[in-house]
């Protein structure tokens, strides 16, 4: 639990500085407060669902960025999006940022930039490679 908080941690700081280079847009928000599109592909329940009652995006992940979003001034906007066009979207520029428990891997580090991973998978000991998710 420990190790899952500081990785909690190490996400909020290197988000942060990623969304540093991000440009805010003219609306009705005060100038201090960037805007930003983040898109989520809510069928990872517990790191991000669709609340039923209330059809908001929840989860941890939407916990985690909500948290970097008060620190930073920054006005998150949530965007539903199934996975494939979530990965190309990403790739091409069209979402600010992304928060669904992706898998960091060599290809997708080629047009996506990812901040330190928040959570590992798998085990150590047993020979199973550990899967880093941002």
């Amino acid at each position: 639990m420990k190790r899952f908080i500081s990785l909690g941690m190490v996400a909020v700081i290197a988000i942060s500085i990623f969304l540093t280079g991000c440009t805010s847009s003219t609306s009705t928000t005060p100038s201090s407060t960037l805007k930003v599109t983040v898109a989520s592909d809510a069928t990872w329940r517990p790191f991000e669902y669709v609340d039923e009652q209330t059809k908001a995006i929840v989860g941890f992940d939407i916990d985690l960025f909500n948290a970097i979003a008060a620190k930073e001034a920054i006005q998150p906007q949530f965007i539903n999006v199934s996975w494939d066009p979530l990965l190309a979207g990403m790739s091409q520029g069209t979402y600010d940022a992304a928060i669904s428990s992706i898998t960091i891997t060599a290809d997708r580090q080629k047009v996506m930039l990812f901040s330190d991973p928040y959570i590992v998978s798998g085990t150590s000991g047993n020979g199973t490679k550990k899967q880093y998710y941002n």
